[in-house]
C-alpha cells in the first residue's frame, strides 16, 4: 500500500529546498529502497514549506530511514530552514 511521508520545514529558502529535493531524486531515485517520487510545497502566508515523499510501503520507507544517505540528506535539510523539521507518516486510505 502506497505511503507518504511529510516533513514541514519553517522559514528555508525555496530555490534551496528545490535543490535539496531535486538532488535526492537524481541521485537516489532507483536507489532508495521503494522510493517513487517527491513534491514540494509552500505556503506563503506561514513561510513554511511541505516536502511529500512517497514510498511504495511502509516497510521500504523504514528501510529507507535507515541508511546513511537518508540521514546526511536529513541533516542538511534542517540546515536550510529554521528549527527542526517536522515529520508525519501518512499512510494512504483512499484515492481517486
Amino acid at each position: 500500500m502506497p505511503f507518504t511521508q511529510f516533513i514541514e520545514l519553517d522559514g528555508a529558502d525555496e530555490q534551496a529546498l528545490r535543490d535539496h529535493v531535486g538532488t535526492w531524486h537524481t541521485e537516489q531515485s532507483g536507489q532508495a529502497p521503494g522510493y517513487l517520487s517527491a513534491r514540494l510545497f509552500a505556503d506563503d502566508e506561514s513561510g513554511r514549506h511541505i516536502i511529500a515523499v512517497d514510498f511504495a510501503s511502509p516497510e521500504q520507507a523504514g528501510e529507507n530511514n535507515d541508511r546513511e544517505a537518508t540521514r546526511t540528506w536529513a541533516t542538511a535539510l534542517r540546515d536550510l530552514g529554521n528549527g527542526e523539521p517536522t515529520y508525519r507518516n501518512l499512510r494512504q486510505v483512499y484515492a481517486t
